[in-house]
């Protein structure tokens, strides 16, 4: 009897465990998916993006950047 129940509690702990797991990653996968569509229909709007914490939407292309003494 003791052998049954510790099946059934190791059953049912990684199935919660399995379940759990993959709710987490559908939820994060719509979120994404969301925001992916968004910044789709919205192009304008993604330059707000843009300079926030040194991020960039769109590579640019630049040169070499010198030192600042070098400038002048």
């Amino acid at each position: 009897m003791q052998r049954f129940v510790d099946t059934v509690l190791a059953v049912t702990k990684e199935s919660v465990k399995t379940f759990t797991y993959e709710s987490l990653h559908n939820i994060v996968r719509l979120i994404n998916g969301v925001s992916a569509l968004l910044l789709t229909l919205l192009p304008g709007k993604a330059n707000i993006l843009e300079g926030l914490h040194g991020w960039e939407l769109r590579p640019t292309v630049r040169g070499p950047r010198f030192p600042r003494w070098m400038e002048k």
